[in-house]
């Protein structure tokens, strides 16, 4: 399909985006086919749903591309900074690699296991949940990567 088609895809989804999510909601692109989003004051339950959403939404986009039509699909890695708290100490400090790192990671298991899916930390695919918990858990992190396996017509 070429640049031309790619630049289409990531036109049509960041406009997507850009209507789905809150205006605090950092959103950015950090390499190819790979995008971070950044949250504030979700829990993890709230991730996980708002992830499985945005995966919802990027899989009913069909670009216009040529005399057809290109259908994408995303994997979300989701990851919260409490889990990380354990392992950085009572410190108020925010390691934000790691928290990429392990958003990644799950990202992966997410390509692995299939794609077109959100893991969390559970290590597995997981469908939204409702959330259990209110109160702000600081910097969440989601990576997702957006794919076009194939383009009709």
């Amino acid at each position: 399909m070429g640049h031309p088609a790619g630049d289409a895809v990531l036109k049509a989804l960041v406009t997507r985006i850009s209507e789905v999510t809150r205006i605090d909601v950092v959103f950015a692109r950090i390499g190819g086919e790979e995008f971070v989003l950044l949250a504030r004051g979700v829990d993890e339950a709230g991730a996980m749903a708002f992830a499985e959403r945005l995966r919802g939404e990027i899989e009913q986009l069909h670009i216009p591309w040529k005399a057809g039509a290109i259908a994408i699909s995303s994997s979300f890695g989701v990851a919260g900074l409490r889990e990380l708290h354990a392992e950085v100490g009572a410190q108020r400090v925010v390691d934000v690699q790691a928290l990429l790192g392990r958003a990644d990671e799950r990202l992966y298991q997410a390509k692995k296991g299939g794609r077109n899916r959100v893991v969390g930390r559970s290590g597995r695919a997981e469908r939204a949940r409702r959330r259990r918990e209110a109160g702000a858990l600081g910097p969440l992190a989601c990576r997702t990567s957006a794919f076009a396996p194939n383009a009709a017509g």
